[in-house]
């Protein structure tokens, strides 16, 4: 997201913010201003779909959000994500490990994105846990149909009335 910008005193000022509040060590910060730079050498990202932001954002609130985020993650089923890298990057925050150093170098890229985000973030651990519904639901909503489709009337209900709960909670109905 960071090559996206610009080079300015701004974008630098965010990078700088970013390896202050996530404690990154050296290695990570420096691969964090190499990736932040060289914008007209590297292609531009494709637009991501709305599925895949969603996604992305929810990995950037849970990295913001420490241990409570990696908390989180942790009851987020893996089948919610539909990208592999994301699951993976799910896995990896769940155990806490936040840090580029512990994860594999092809997640890299996908780290100091979900990094650059998470620096810019502007919500805690109630947005974190609307993110997870919406990531959620969809899947909820693909249960729901199989069930209804095998006639397992009971679960497609109880299935129903969860998807209810959460559509209300995250309009900010119940609780």
């Amino acid at each position: 997201m960071l090559r996206r910008l610009p080079d300015s005193v701004e974008k630098d000022e965010g990078v700088r913010v970013a390896v202050g509040e996530l404690k990154l060590s050296r290695g990570a910060e420096e691969r964090l201003w190499e990736e932040s730079r060289h914008r007209a050498a590297r292609a531009e990202r494709p637009i991501l779909s709305p599925q895949d932001e969603q996604e992305r954002n929810l990995l950037a609130l849970a990295m913001a959000c420490g241990d409570a985020g990696a908390r989180e993650l942790a009851g987020v089923w893996p089948e919610a994500l539909g990208a592999e890298e994301h699951r993976r990057a799910r896995a990896l925050l769940a155990e806490g490990l936040a840090g580029a150093d512990a994860w594999p170098e092809p997640l890299r890229p996908l780290w100091a994105e979900i990094a650059a985000r998470a620096a810019e973030i502007d919500g805690g651990e109630r947005a974190l846990r609307e993110a997870v519904y919406r990531v959620q639901l969809p899947a909820l909503e693909r249960r729901a149909r199989e069930l209804g489709e095998k006639g397992e009337e009971k679960g497609y209900l109880e299935v129903l009335a969860l998807i209810r709960r959460l559509k209300a909670a995250t309009r900010g109905e119940a609780r």
